[in-house]
């Protein structure tokens, strides 16, 4: 059974764990390298802001011994019409877990959440040259609307 949690301020270690599993290469809240990611008791300062900021958003899927599993994160952005546009910046799962639903239901949350937090679009960055299965998860997300390397769904 998996559990998809919305990271608030209590969660910072769970989102540190997830840091430091995906690694910075796909994020900008912390490297797994340095050891900022998780400092021992999980609330480091990067993820502090992260989660205190209003714009960003963060899940983690669990599964049913609470291992982290896989994470997406992002933020919504005002527009000047009144709207705003959520952006996310990572979609990931463990290999041993992928294709069983965890994506599906780590970007239905993060869909949910942005059209929650007013946003009239959800857009997405894929190097579709250099991920193909991204690509290929996102392009199943519908209703999407492909652009180059963006992909964005109407809200």
């Amino acid at each position: 059974m998996h559990a998809i949690r919305l990271i608030g301020l209590s969660d910072r270690a769970l989102l540190g764990s997830a840091v430091e599993m995906f690694g910075a290469g796909s994020t900008s809240i912390g490297s797994a390298n340095d050891g900022s990611a998780n400092d021992g008791s999980g609330t480091n300062q990067i993820i502090t802001r992260f989660v205190a900021d209003a714009r960003t958003f963060a899940f983690v899927a669990v599964d049913a011994a609470e291992e982290v599993i896989g994470w997406s994160w992002g933020e919504v952005v005002s527009r000047p019409d009144g709207g705003g546009t959520a952006q996310i910046g990572a979609l990931a799962v463990v290999a041993d877990q992928r294709r069983k639903g965890v994506g599906t239901l780590l970007f239905e949350a993060a869909y949910g959440h942005a059209r929650r937090a007013g946003a009239v679009q959800l857009v997405s960055y894929v190097d579709d040259l250099l991920d193909e299965t991204a690509t290929a998860f996102l392009d199943q997300m519908q209703p999407a609307l492909s652009s180059g390397t963006r992909v964005r769904w109407a809200l």
